[in-house]
């Protein structure tokens, strides 16, 4: 049994190389497309580098900037502490800290306040809440599970 005769089987053309053939590369047509990706390739180099270059340019001129704006006393050290909601001048800790010391950033001086003791916080000095009648909160709450009105 021939193999064309099998069931469900498709025959196919047998393909000889030809390079006068169409859709054939020929040799100069392989070197060509080469040279022109490598040229492809060399430009998106040069293009990496140059926004790699300028990236660097721009952070060493920003840092120039910030040190001779430190040293007139236009900016200082500030980190912001989330519990007391401000900045704050660092402490000496944060400094030697790799993590910490990520933290700490150029602020004006207007903007930032002396450090907070550890375990002050400002946030849970503010006044207790109140109903809306003026009660304490706490008082309001005992209030109602003695028994008492309950404002309806």
């Amino acid at each position: 049994m021939r193999p064309a005769a099998r069931i469900g089987h498709i025959p196919r053309k047998r393909r000889r190389p030809c390079p006068s053939r169409p859709g054939v590369p020929r040799y100069e047509d392989t070197q060509a497309a080469a040279s022109k990706t490598e040229q492809r390739h060399k430009v998106v180099m040069w293009t990496c580098i140059g926004v790699f270059a300028f990236g660097l340019w721009a952070v060493q001129s920003s840092s120039a900037s910030d040190k001779a704006a430190k040293e007139r006393g236009e900016l200082v050290d500030a980190w912001y502490n989330q519990t007391t909601r401000r900045w704050e001048t660092p402490r000496q800790h944060m400094y030697k800290d790799a993590m910490l010391s990520s933290l700490i950033m150029l602020k004006p001086p207007a903007q930032v306040h002396k450090p907070s003791k550890p375990g002050e916080n400002r946030a849970s000095q503010s006044k207790p809440a109140r109903t809306l009648s003026g009660v304490a909160l706490a008082d309001a709450y005992r209030q109602r599970q003695t028994g008492g009105r309950s404002g309806a």
